[in-house]
């Protein structure tokens, strides 16, 4: 098991390619490139839902994963993508599939956990194509 690195301090998705959830509200502080699904906490007044880091084992379970695209504090607007990619990372092997994991920081991992399905790709050295 290796935690895939974050090298940038903001990963970055290029300009309109990953899908956006809106009014999304961080349970606490969200690190761009994190792995994040839906939290059972009542969101603040104009959010539709709160999100935390993933806590599922895999990404073959039914619970539904988000790619935090940007920064977000605790309280705040979280911005989600569900499809896309996102760059800032390091260590990937090209074409080489990683997988969700509890077990690790930011919850993106290349060891493949017990029924785990294959749904993020490393496409270069820095990049991650998602397909959560």
């Amino acid at each position: 098991m290796a935690a895939v690195t974050r090298v940038k301090a903001r990963p970055v998705t290029p300009a309109a390619y990953e899908f956006n959830q809106d009014a999304t509200q961080a349970a606490s502080a969200l690190v761009a490139g994190t792995l994040v699904t839906i939290s059972a906490a009542t969101p603040a007044a104009g959010f539709h839902r709160v999100v935390e880091a993933a806590t599922v084992a895999s990404a073959g379970t039914n619970a539904k994963v988000y790619m935090v695209l940007m920064d977000a504090k605790a309280g705040g607007g979280v911005n989600l993508g569900n499809h896309g990619e996102i760059d800032g990372f390091s260590g990937l092997t090209p074409g080489a599939p990683l997988y969700q994991s509890a077990a690790v920081a930011g919850g993106i991992d290349n060891a493949k956990p017990v029924g785990a399905v294959e749904r993020m790709w490393a496409i270069s050295a820095t990049r991650i194509y998602f397909n959560l």
